[in-house]
């Protein structure tokens, strides 16, 4: 799911203060972990991938999420740190 689309209609503009950046972060953290779980939950029931696979899947996915959402933070929202 990418950053800076709405979540549960939240979304963030330019001029975003604290408050709202966190309550936003959380709903998308929220959203990005129910996508993962659906994905991993179906390829594994569906015997897609064997239980290392998912655990891999999972994880992968759950830092390479985090990792463009420190990376869209950093570039875009520099003075909120």
């Amino acid at each position: 799911m990418a950053l800076g689309q709405p979540v549960e209609g939240i979304f963030i503009p330019e001029n975003q203060n604290f408050e709202r950046m966190r309550e936003y972060l959380s709903k998308w953290v929220g959203k990005v972990f129910d996508l993962i779980t659906k994905e991993a939950f179906h390829g594994f029931f569906t015997n897609k991938m064997n239980e290392l696979e998912t655990r891999v899947f999972v994880c992968n996915n759950i830092i390479l999420n985090f990792h463009e959402m420190l990376s869209h933070l950093r570039k875009n929202y520099e003075k909120l740190w």
